[in-house]
């Protein structure tokens, strides 16, 4: 396991790597080329930026489980009948 900060400090392959072996959770697109993938890794959420047009990763934004506004537009998305 390793920490928030310690991610952080990993380079692009390794938070790929890291990122991978986590959990995936939800994906939207922000435009028709730009998309986003949200995953579960220890105790924080990672943020996978995805550039569908040149199909490679943008960038990993890491955040905390308690940062609620991070996580707010993926909730929307979320419809109860879905998970019924």
């Amino acid at each position: 396991m390793i920490t928030l900060d310690e991610y952080k400090q990993l380079s692009f392959e390794e938070k790929a790597q890291v990122t991978s072996a986590g959990e995936y959770l939800i994906g939207r697109y922000l435009t028709e080329n730009h998309a986003i993938a949200l995953y579960s890794v220890f105790d924080f959420y990672v943020e996978v930026q995805y550039d569908k047009r040149r199909e490679r990763i943008i960038d990993f934004i890491a955040f905390k489980c308690t940062n609620y506004a991070m996580l707010e537009t993926f909730l929307r998305q979320i419809r109860l009948k879905d998970l019924v």
